[in-house]
């Protein structure tokens, strides 16, 4: 027989509570099933060892590292309205060396969309105010 705690648990999607990780929202889930949709030669039916990378070397890996490129261009181009274009290209240079930034892109973790949407954000927030 189920605790009323865990019964609670299991009606509210948490598998465990202890767990402090935070949730993403379902953007980069989406974004990539969209993606599994569109790129061609990515089914299921593929039954040589290649086929279980397939989806990460054509879609999670390229996708990451875009995200990570625009970043970068909307960096560049906010230090150079705030500054000057020297300014936007040394801030957009130190952030393409970052072993961090790097290392993220490649990962297939949500971490370049999500510095996407909040770098986008404020370069199109501080557009607004100017």
């Amino acid at each position: 027989m189920l605790a009323d705690s865990q019964i609670r648990v299991a009606e509210s999607g948490i598998s465990n509570p202890s767990d402090t990780r935070p949730m993403f929202e379902p953007v980069y889930p989406a974004l990539l099933a969209a993606a599994f949709r569109v790129v061609p030669g990515l089914s299921d039916r593929n039954s040589h060892a290649m086929s279980a990378f397939l989806k990460e070397l054509r879609v999670i890996a390229p996708f990451g590292v875009l995200c990570t490129l625009l970043s970068g261009l909307l960096l560049f181009l906010l230090g150079k309205r705030l500054f000057s274009a020297r300014i936007g290209l040394t801030a957009c240079s130190l952030y393409f060396v970052s072993n961090v930034v790097l290392a993220d892109s490649l990962s297939g973790v949500a971490l370049p969309l999500v510095t996407l949407l909040a770098t986008a954000s404020f370069f199109f927030s501080f557009l607004g105010v100017t």
